[in-house]
């Protein structure tokens, strides 16, 4: 099988034959590895690119879902930010309307009392008012003792 160049050889240098194997090794890998990677060329690597083809029309599909949701919810969310901003301007004109009533400055027993703890509490315009800190201080209660001195109602 072997030549007699190649008998000679390695029967003078054992690592020849050592080295004969370690190339046949070698090859083996190398003609394994391009076996793989054609077997990856041509088995797997289509499936995967069709997984990625459908992957992209998914979200491409989603998108324009997303996009067309938006868009018909544009106007309704303008209309309701246009309600609210109504709502907002009639409580504003309300609250403005019964501060400047010719009586609002009468007290009536718990009302104004009453009346001074929500202003505190929900509205802005007084809530950094310096009359309302016995209030922050305990929201559960009512304001001060004798708020509702001078009043002209009384208690039924």
């Amino acid at each position: 099988m072997l030549s007699e160049a190649e008998q000679l050889a390695e029967d003078a240098l054992p690592q020849v034959r050592a080295a004969n194997w370690v190339f046949r090794v070698i090859f083996a890998l190398a003609v394994a590895g391009a076996i793989g990677a054609a077997f990856w060329w041509v088995a797997i690597r289509p499936g995967q690119m069709a997984a990625k083809v459908g992957q992209a029309k998914v979200d491409a599909s989603l998108g324009q879902a997303t996009g067309d949701i938006a868009t018909a919810a544009i106007p309704q969310i303008n209309d309701a930010t246009r309600q609210k901003v109504e709502v907002d301007v009639q409580v504003q004109k309300g609250q403005i309307d019964v501060r400047q009533a010719p009586d609002a400055g009468v007290a009536v027993h718990g009302v104004a009392d009453a009346l001074r703890r929500n202003l505190c509490l929900y509205d802005d315009l007084y809530r950094a008012d310096p009359g309302c800190q016995p209030v922050h201080e305990d929201p559960d209660g009512v304001g001060p003792a004798g708020s509702n001195a001078g009043g002209t109602a009384h208690p039924d």
